[in-house]
């Protein structure tokens, strides 16, 4: 696999390879593929409703967003309780990490 091809924006701005995000760590990944989705609206409450149980089991909960700026992701973390340290927010804007794992 390319890791140029699979960056993720982050919601801070910064840019980093979608592996590298598991790999001193484990994690849950999860793509949302549109913000404003109905489904997608209903996983971020479920995953909220999860987040408690991954952190005691010592995985972290990172969303990617696709197509959505940082500033999107931002308030979409906070709207559905996965802000504040709740889940790592990410966004991947041209879909090149969700298409580097067949996600999109």
């Amino acid at each position: 696999m390319n890791e140029e091809a699979s960056l993720v924006s982050a919601a801070t701005g910064l840019r980093v390879g979608l592996s590298s995000l598991w790999a001193t760590r484990r994690v849950v990944c999860v793509f949302l593929r549109h913000l404003r989705c109905a489904l997608c609206k209903h996983q971020a409450s479920k995953l909220t409703a999860l987040a408690p149980a991954l952190r005691a089991s010592g995985v972290t909960l990172v969303v990617a967003c696709l197509g959505a700026t940082a500033a999107e992701a931002a308030a979409f973390a906070e709207e559905f309780g996965l802000g504040s340290g709740v889940a790592e927010m990410y966004t991947d804007p041209d879909h090149a990490a969700a298409s580097a794992y067949v996600c999109a």
